[in-house]
């Protein structure tokens, strides 16, 4: 190999490894928190559905009530949540800046169950 072409190619691995590595850090991350509206406990271990814009994901939070979304691109974003027993918190405004993390912490309101009434004959 010619000194010419391994330069070359040293160069083209050397621009690629380097945008690779930058797209990377530029990339914004979603630390959600989700809790109980009643007692302001976290929702641990527990699955969910995030839709962030047009994009769902269907979720197990860790034993702290959190998870992270990650790889996300800088911008606005709409957030909304749905846990079973929960009702579904809508359209949460985010503004994601690029490389940063946000943390919204999320308040469900538990489904109230409706007991059938025995009749009295």
């Amino acid at each position: 190999m010619k000194p010419f072409q391994k330069i070359f190619r040293l160069t083209i691995t050397y621009f690629i490894i380097a945008n690779s590595i930058c797209a990377q850090i530029n990339q914004s991350s979603v630390k959600l928190l989700i809790a109980d509206n009643q007692t302001n406990q976290p929702i641990t271990n527990s699955s969910a559905q995030v839709i962030l814009n047009q994009d769902t994901f269907k979720i197990i939070t860790d034993g702290t009530g959190s998870y992270t979304l990650t790889n996300l691109k800088s911008g606005k974003y709409s957030l909304q949540i749905a846990c079973p027993g929960y009702s579904t918190c809508k359209f949460i405004p985010i503004i994601l800046k690029e490389g940063a993390t946000c943390y919204p912490v999320v308040h469900l309101d538990r489904i109230k169950e409706h007991r059938k009434r025995k009749r009295r004959s």
